[in-house]
């Protein structure tokens, strides 16, 4: 990694996870490994869609070079059928990758031996490397999750470039790009975001075209115990939501949301502080940051929008959690687009189930 002389120390780096949304530092790991490779590879470079070489501590290296095929563990937004095609719309997280032969044998990678790992999906490409376990203790993480995490990153590229001042913007304005949206939704809502002023009709439309989705959504949210008491509220709460009548259909979704958050934050601790941040809190532990429900961000997104605070005195009373729940919202705010936010957040709840 650095430039020595004689007797001078030196950097050396034994393991790296770069994509090439790094640039520069992709590049500079990608051609290095591949220096010790390509002399043992007939493709060219540019023409590399996948690799895999495991190199064991006391053998010979086994390359696979654009023969694999990768087998992904996700959870879906809802059921598949044997034979379906699946599309980014269908995709809710992925949670694992492993590789099969052109033979349709699995690969096991030993957590002995070292190994690297090149992926691609359209233009974009990642790379992992892992030298450690020559030299020191196995491999203790686990690579088909991180390759899953890469993968997810390639498909899902607009979720992890958004600025931080567009986000500040999308969540003033009560916006999300939701796991339940469709790829072109969400881009539309990303990209809008850059404008200083929302361009509330965008949304409405994302909002429209969600509508048709959400007799399936109920479907599966029937099927965990922790939502039954919730199902018959939220059933009623489209009827209404499809009869335009947005005050009941948020007077009665809104408390429901933070119903199930406060019942997980019981169940994990029934003793514990069921204040709105503890509840947030509890929702989003554990949860990988890098994961497409976006943890981190969905829950500056409920503190700041759904459990929004409010000023009666200054006459500032945005709708929200608190709003609703007091008394104080202004009937002008109940329209299509909150109403339908509060099913995109029960959905983006139920992922975390």
């Amino acid at each position: 990694m650095t430039s020595t002389l004689k007797d001078e120390p030196g950097e050396i780096c034994t393991e790296a996870n770069y994509s090439s949304e790094d640039g520069g530092a992709f590049l500079f790991h990608l051609e290095a490994i591949w220096g010790y490779f390509s002399a043992q590879v007939t493709t060219r470079p540019s023409m590399v869609d996948n690799f895999l070489a495991i190199l064991p501590p006391n053998g010979e290296v086994t390359m696979y070079c654009n023969e694999l095929s990768q087998i992904i563990h996700m959870r879906s937004k809802a059921e598949l059928k044997t034979g379906q095609i699946v599309t980014k719309d269908d995709i809710a997280e992925i949670n694992h990758v492993h590789f099969k032969t052109a033979e349709d044998e699995t690969i096991e990678i030993p957590s002995d031996s070292g190994v690297v790992i090149i992926i691609s999906h359209a233009w974009r490409k990642s790379l992992f490397y892992d030298f450690r376990p020559l030299t020191g203790p196995e491999r203790s993480i686990d690579v088909g999750k991180l390759v899953g995490r890469q993968l997810a990153g390639m498909l899902f590229q607009e979720f992890y470039s958004i600025a931080d001042e567009n986000w500040d913007r999308m969540i003033d304005w009560g916006w999300f790009p939701f796991i339940g949206l469709s790829e072109t939704d969400r881009r539309q809502i990303i990209g809008f975001s850059t404008r200083n002023e929302e361009a509330r009709e965008i949304m409405k439309a994302v909002c429209e075209n969600y509508l048709t989705k959400i007799a399936d959504r109920l479907d599966s949210w029937r099927k965990k115990a922790i939502l039954q008491e919730h199902v018959p509220f939220l059933e009623s709460a489209r009827e209404r939501l499809l009869n335009d009548d947005f005050i009941a259909c948020i007077s009665i979704l809104y408390p429901r949301i933070e119903g199930v958050m406060r019942g997980l934050a019981l169940i994990a601790n029934p003793a514990a502080d069921t204040g709105q941040s503890k509840m947030v809190e509890n929702l989003i532990a554990n949860r990988e940051e890098s994961s497409l429900l976006l943890p981190s961000r969905f829950k500056k997104y409920l503190l700041k929008f759904y459990f929004r605070s409010f000023d009666f005195a200054k006459g500032e009373l945005p709708l929200s959690r608190h709003t609703v729940g007091h008394g104080l919202s202004r009937a002008t705010d109940y329209d299509l687009v909150n109403a339908t936010t509060g099913f995109l957040i029960f959905e983006q709840l139920f992922y975390y189930l």
